[in-house]
């Protein structure tokens, strides 16, 4: 954990990104006293909007944050895993097929794909 003033913070986050080759992946939070916020790391990507190419894993894991916030580790727990052996069956955005040399799924049908492996784990 790193603690630092937001700006740092997106920095810090986007540097970590970049050691693993791609913010789209990572989710974020800022965590106070009371309450937090989580998203994607790399924002909203709005020119990508509507066209069902865009990686959701930023604002899923964003959720991941917040369940694990709440106290949901079960919850939060699944969606990892469904997440990573999404990665190991080679079911990924475009973003990440072209490094692994496989057919890109959509957004729609990556987040199908994660429902999918949740019911199996």
């Amino acid at each position: 954990m790193i603690l630092a003033p937001n700006l740092d913070g997106d920095y810090i986050s986007d540097a970590a990104g970049a050691l693993i080759g791609n913010i789209g992946v990572l989710g974020g939070a800022n965590v106070g006293d009371t309450g937090g916020m989580f998203e994607a790391v790399h924002g909203t990507a709005p020119k990508y909007a509507g066209k069902n190419v865009a990686n959701p894993t930023g604002i899923i894991r964003g959720g991941e944050l917040m369940l694990r916030f709440m106290g949901w580790t079960e919850a939060a727990d699944l969606i990892d895993k469904a997440i990573n052996e999404a990665v190991n069956q080679r079911k990924v955005t475009q973003d990440l097929a072209r490094f692994m040399n496989v057919p890109a799924l959509g957004t729609k049908e990556f987040a199908q794909a994660l429902t999918q492996i949740m019911d199996t784990l």
